[in-house]
């Protein structure tokens, strides 16, 4: 049913609260599983009329901490996935650029979290979750993310020291 599968991640430990159910669809439909992480362009946050050097310097930091992030994922699924892995880091609009990749990629199936995100934090930021899921060409997969409790990482950390 699903050959092509996506996750999007933004570096937050609540998209990653969908990489386990990514996985078992990925694994259950034996599907190329695509991990994805769109970096904002440096000229969309601040002013343009700053120095060049700043904003190419800000890119390549922010496009380098993408790629070691998704290097760490990695690292926890190619034994699980091997070859049916993938990586990306894009560059642009969020929502447009996950669409995007999607169609490029002939993608089936989006995976993704929700931040729960209400009130004025949801005015402000939007829910790229309720615009991918809205506009995409493809079922969306969307996992509800919950808020980790300092104990519950702390928890989690020592597990994974073990």
């Amino acid at each position: 049913m699903y050959k092509r599968i996506m996750i999007t991640l933004d570096g937050s430990e609540l998209a990653e609260q969908a990489l386990d159910h990514a996985v078992k669809l990925a694994t259950c439909f034996q599907a190329d599983l695509y991990a994805v992480r769109v970096v904002i362009p440096f000229g969309m946050l601040v002013p343009t009329t700053m120095e060049y050097d700043l904003s190419e310097n800000y890119r390549r930091n922010v496009i380098q901490e993408a790629h070691v992030y998704l290097n760490k994922i990695e690292a926890k699924l190619k034994p699980i996935l091997g070859n049916h892995f993938q990586t990306q880091v894009i560059e642009g609009i969020v929502v447009n650029s996950i669409l995007e990749f999607a169609d490029s990629k002939g993608i089936d199936l989006i995976v993704m979290a929700t931040h729960g995100r209400s009130g004025l934090g949801r005015w402000v930021f939007g829910s790229v979750a309720e615009r991918i899921v809205h506009a995409a060409n493809v079922p969306v997969f969307l996992v509800r993310a919950k808020a980790i409790t300092k104990k519950e990482k702390k928890a989690t950390q020592e597990k994974a020291a073990v």
